[in-house]
This record gives structure tokens, C-alpha cells and sequence, in this order.
């Protein structure tokens, strides 16, 4: 039993992309609903089961349409104004994905952790969004907080949105550079301990003949 595998990248990415996002931007409007509709509230008291399934099926739904959002935001936004600042953003991008490698680099699995954080504050800045709209609704109908409460509320949750999004386009940048040092760690050959022992067992043929 491998006790590392939940900290596993392929592991942290959907909780970090998918279900931490979906859950904050869901739960609001979950109570919300429960406080509209009343068969919805009694459906949760007396299927406790099968509420927590529907609810773990919305959580995973609103995920990925929010992991969308991230996606286009890096897309129409992100890459177009690294391609601006570097033309090449885009033609290392393309290449990069074209890589075949049997031994994998360092900047490989730095570039693997920096994609899980970009895609997590993607996801995260519509999630406190969304969140937000569902906390007003909540305000509405039963007032947790006073009006200068809930402003604060507001501004706590817009500022984290606008600072995930800036972190955003920094974590972009940085993937941007990563990945046209790989490319040209590739094009130029292995390097490291690698290509050392690969020398030497050369040197040594060459000797021996």
C-alpha cells in the first residue's frame, strides 16, 4: 500500500481544481434552495444517503464548469498577453505538448506543481464569486451580519478573488518560462548525472577499442 498516493499530484489536482472550488461556490445555494423549496429540506432530513450523493454530484458538476471559466480566462486572457510580451509563448506551448520524454526532467515535475496551483487559483477566483452571490441571497433571507458586517464580508471575499487571479497571471509567467526550458533542455541534450554516466560508459568503449 502506497501511503504517499493521496499527496500525489494526480490525487491533489482534482480535490485542489474540482471539489474545494465546487464545494465553496455550491454551498450557499445549497441552503438556499433548502430554505425556498420544502421537499428539498425534508428530502435532506429523510435521505440523508442519497442527498449527500446528489450533493457530491453537484459539487463535482459546478467544478468543472468553474474549471472552464479558469480555462478561458487563462486562455483569452493569460496566454494572449504572454504571447504579446513574448511571441514565442504560444510556439513553446504547442511544442511542448508534442515532447516525448522517457526521463523525466526536474523542471517536469516543477511544472506539474505549478500547473495544480494555476489551475486552483483559476478555479478558486469565479468560486468566491459565486460564493458571494450565494452569501447575499443568504443575507436576504436571514440577516447573518450587519450591513457593515456583510461590506466586510464582501471586501475580504473580492480582494482574495482579485488577488487569486494577480497570483494567476504570475503562476502563468512562470509556467511560460518553464516550459521553453524544457524545450531547449530537450533540444540541447540531457544534462545532469544522466548525460555524466552516459559520457563516461562512452569514454570507456572508445578506450577499450
Amino acid at each position: 500500500m502506497d501511503l504517499t498516493a493521496p499527496f500525489k499530484p494526480e490525487f491533489l489536482r482534482p480535490i485542489t481544481t474540482l471539489i474545494v472550488p465546487g464545494t465553496i461556490a455550491v454551498g450557499p445555494f445549497v441552503l438556499v434552495l433548502g430554505d425556498y423549496v420544502a421537499p428539498v429540506a425534508n428530502f435532506w432530513d429523510d435521505h440523508t444517503t442519497a442527498f449527500a450523493v446528489l450533493l457530491a454530484i453537484s459539487v463535482l458538476a459546478a467544478g468543472f464548469i468553474i474549471e472552464d471559466v479558469g480555462a478561458n480566462i487563462e486562455f483569452y486572457l493569460w496566454d494572449k498577453e504572454l504571447n504579446k510580451k513574448n511571441p514565442t509563448h504560444l510556439i513553446n506551448w504547442n511544442e511542448y505538448l508534442k515532447l516525448r520524454i522517457d526521463n523525466e526532467l526536474v523542471g517536469e515535475r516543477y511544472l506539474d506543481a505549478k500547473v495544480t496551483q494555476l489551475k486552483f487559483e483559476l478555479s478558486m477566483a469565479p468560486a468566491l464569486i459565486i460564493f458571494w452571490s450565494g452569501l447575499l441571497w443568504l443575507q436576504v433571507l436571514h440577516p447573518m451580519w450587519s450591513i457593515v458586517g456583510f461590506l466586510l464580508v464582501t471586501l475580504l471575499l473580492f480582494t482574495s478573488a482579485v488577488y487569486l487571479l494577480w497570483e494567476s497571471w504570475q503562476t502563468a509567467k512562470v509556467l511560460s518560462k518553464t516550459r521553453a526550458l524544457i524545450i531547449e533542455a530537450i533540444n540541447a541534450g540531457p544534462k545532469g548525472t544522466a548525460a555524466e554516466h552516459k559520457l563516461e560508459g562512452h569514454l570507456e568503449v572508445k578506450m577499450n577499442a
